[in-house]
């Protein structure tokens, strides 16, 4: 991998992290279009760490409040609210953590197929076309993680991890489908888009662990570098375009992207 594929690879990552057009899935599909064979699992993971550093600055305010607040002093664990929306994400980690760990190398071989990566795309866009049903307001750009943590429901936020644990198929969008899942079970925009950021974390975090046992050297320190810096830079830019066009209700329009681009690797790739 050289320098310019290292941006390109970055950029894709950055944007296609956040907005709901599955960055597995571009990321695969660059990789065979670049014939990046080897090496592609230093790729993957550093390209992921850029964007869990750019969740960290994004949010950064809020994060700082949760660690705060895990040192006061309540009179219950039970009514603490960052105990309580920590929580809420392990449940919501859990089914991701076990697709990974027991389904992940089979899922590897759809990796390599343009036919299945064109049919997950097609998927995505249908889910993000359900979106348009609900069009709940979005009230601001901040977040109050003491409200959130009351509002969401343990059953909620295990659906929201069956939805996450399904992303874990490439051309599937993790942040599409958490998102509109958690609009679907009853969560407001701004609520549903901080918590599928906020349980992207942990599951980042576990790939980034699983995939290191994979990694004997890191070849192209210094492209590797510029992979990380595009990732984070464009991963911030990724979050707030996605906060931008979800503010307006018009997450569906992203599926006007992904059908042509389903359509051409269905006829045209596979």
């Amino acid at each position: 991998m050289n320098y310019i594929e290292a941006v390109i690879i970055g950029i894709v990552q950055g944007l296609a992290e956040f907005l709901p057009v599955s960055s597995s899935g571009h990321l695969a599909l660059f990789q065979k279009l670049f014939g990046l064979n080897s090496d592609t699992i230093s790729i993957t993971l550093v390209a992921h760490l850029g964007t869990l550093f750019a969740i960290i600055f994004f949010y950064q305010p809020e994060f700082t409040k949760i660690f705060k607040d895990l040192f006061k002093s309540r009179t219950s664990l039970l009514v603490n609210p960052t105990i309580r929306l920590i929580s809420l994400v392990i449940v919501a980690t859990i089914p991701a953590i076990i697709m990974g760990i027991f389904f992940r190398e089979s899922i590897d071989a759809f990796y390599q197929s343009y036919k299945w990566l064109g049919l997950f795309f097609l998927f995505t866009s249908m889910i993000l076309l359900l979106s348009k049903l609900k069009s709940t307001e979005y009230n601001s750009m901040s977040t109050n993680t003491e409200y959130i943590s009351h509002q969401i429901t343990y059953s909620q936020a295990l659906l929201i991890g069956l939805s996450q644990a399904i992303a874990i198929f490439p051309g599937i969008s993790r942040t599409g489908i958490t998102i509109t899942t958690g609009l679907f079970v009853g969560l407001k925009k701004q609520n549903a888009a901080f918590f599928s950021f906020l349980i992207s974390i942990p599951a980042i975090v576990v790939t980034a662990i699983l995939e290191l046992r994979y990694i004997s050297e890191i070849e192209s320190p210094g492209s590797m570098i510029t992979l990380f810096l595009t990732s984070f830079i464009f991963g911030f830019v990724g979050i707030w375009s996605l906060i931008f066009i979800l503010r307006r209700g018009k997450l569906y329009c992203f599926s006007f992207y992904l059908i042509p681009l389903s359509i051409f690797m269905l006829y045209y790739l596979s």
